[in-house]
């Protein structure tokens, strides 16, 4: 595998199509409107890899997303929809919920900074691919490992695999070290019945 190759690669996912949140109506939506819209901006529907209505179903059962007023979704409902969408490849629903819990549970944090943050997360994640690939090329080049050799592309691929671990595991880190989570208090004694009473 040649460089080029490998830098195409790299830079792949960052190419992807995105939906911003200027793409959004101001206007709530139903549910087969977010699904075309959601499609049209990235490319992807539900054959593809994108959001299905059983996604966005699931969530609000989660209580990932706010509650709904009737059946149309805000432009906050839909940015949460695709945060969720970016997070779930790595993280749990579980902890995508204690980030959501967490960031609302600031009462400075309103609808517009969640808003806000996505269009910055997008457009830093426009860029992610440049850091991967100097990433990989340090990582070749400071080990002195050839992708086309079958062994030295083996060690690459565990590498790699391992950065993305390391990765991975300090953001559930600073997730528990931000948003603790909460103890579960002890269930209360079950009441006994009217008959056991009289016992």
């Amino acid at each position: 595998m040649d460089p080029k190759e490998l830098n195409r690669i790299m830079c792949a996912p960052t190419s992807e199509k995105v939906l911003r949140s200027t793409d959004i109506p101001s206007l709530d939506l139903y549910l087969d409107q977010i699904l075309t819209l959601v499609a049209d901006k990235t490319g992807k529907d539900a054959s593809t890899g994108g959001l299905t209505k059983t996604m966005i179903n699931n969530y609000s059962k989660d209580g990932l997303l706010k509650p709904v007023k009737g059946k149309k979704y805000s432009k906050e409902h839909i940015v949460q929809m695709m945060i969720i969408f970016y997070l779930k490849g790595v993280l749990t629903i579980g902890d995508i919920k204690r980030i959501f819990d967490g960031v609302y549970s600031d009462e400075a944090f309103t609808g517009d900074d969640l808003i806000s943050s996505y269009d910055r997360f997008i457009d830093i994640k426009a860029t992610e691919g440049e850091l991967c690939s100097s990433m990989i090329e340090h990582l070749t080049k400071e080990n002195g490992l050839d992708p086309d050799k079958t062994d030295e592309f083996l060690i690459m691929l565990m590498s790699i695999i391992s950065v993305c671990d390391c990765l991975k595991t300090s953001a559930l880190e600073m997730i528990s070290a931000k948003y603790p989570p909460i103890e579960k208090s002890e269930k209360p004694k079950e009441k006994k019945s009217k008959k056991e009473n009289e016992e």
